[in-house]
């Protein structure tokens, strides 16, 4: 954790890729995958049903999950598709945002809420 940052925003606008979230649970938890203790990329690979190459560049954060290898991940029981492409969507969401520049609290629609909000108080007071 950071000192004195909220956790969420930060987690919000810095989300792990999904490839270091599924490096974490296939290579480095140790009671998983519980039937191929120590599996290679390789066999990994295989047994996901992607390319070796494939499955490299998503665990070395330089690929995406789509939705295909999400789907074939939740087939062989490597959590569900939905939250794969959740955390993907999330991932890209914030790399779009840094390279335009525009944090989630400078969206334009953010702003237009924020300032429909603080007419609706004003005129409430």
């Amino acid at each position: 954790m950071i000192v004195g940052v909220d956790e969420n925003a930060y987690m919000r606008l810095n989300p792990p890729h999904p490839g270091c979230l599924l490096r974490d649970l296939v290579f480095q938890d140790p009671d998983f995958p519980e039937d191929q203790p120590g599996m290679t990329i390789g066999e990994a690979a295989a047994k996901i049903g992607v390319s070796r190459v494939t499955l490299s560049r998503i665990l070395n954060e330089r690929g995406p999950i789509t939705l295909d290898t999400a789907m074939k991940l939740e087939a062989v029981g490597w959590g569900l598709a939905d939250s794969w492409l959740e955390s993907q969507l999330k991932w890209d969401l914030a790399q779009a945002r840094k390279r335009l520049n525009q944090p989630r609290s400078e969206a334009p629609v953010v702003r237009e809420v924020k300032q429909m909000l603080a007419e609706s108080e004003a005129v409430a007071a």
